[in-house]
This record gives structure tokens, C-alpha cells and sequence, in this order.
């Protein structure tokens, strides 16, 4: 699965991935290779992108998510990344 987190400041990660898992509107979430379309709001939490070889933390204020053909786009008002 295609991965792409976007802050207004710039591409934070861009790249395939296993799994990415975060915190929605309504819950915590983990996304896997060709999920169902999805549009949904996020909340201020974790997002983890697992490579398979290693994972990825960032420290997210809010924002939003859309996934559609196998790939996934997170634009975020805020993030910091973190080491796992």
C-alpha cells in the first residue's frame, strides 16, 4: 500500500508500507494492503506506518484521511515524528 503523510509544511513520509495505524474521528483504526475506500477525520494521537522492516511514529494534531486504490493519503494540520 501506497503511503503519503502531508503536513502544510511538507511530505513527511512517502512510501510502500504494510500497515498504518491511527486514531479517527470515531476510534483507532489500522489501515492493511487494499482496504475499502475510506474518507474519514482524524484525531490528535499516533500514526504508525509499519515497512515491514521497521515503523515509523509520528505525533499528529488532527486532520484527515482518504483511502482508494490500494494507497493512502493523511493530510495533517500538525505532526512530529517520533522513534519507535
Amino acid at each position: 500500500m501506497e503511503i503519503l503523510l502531508v503536513s502544510p509544511q511538507k511530505i513527511l513520509f512517502k512510501a510502500e508500507a504494510k500497515s498504518v495505524s491511527m486514531r479517527g474521528a470515531n476510534g483507532d483504526m489500522q489501515l492493511l494492503s487494499h482496504h475499502a475506500p475510506l474518507l474519514c477525520e482524524l484525531s490528535e494521537g499516533d500514526v504508525v506506518i509499519e515497512t515491514g522492516s521497521e515503523a515509523k511514529e509520528f505525533k499528529i494534531s488532527s486532520g484527515f484521511a482518504e483511502v482508494h486504490d490500494n494507497s493512502a493519503t493523511l493530510l495533517v494540520r500538525e505532526a512530529v515524528k517520533d522513534s519507535l
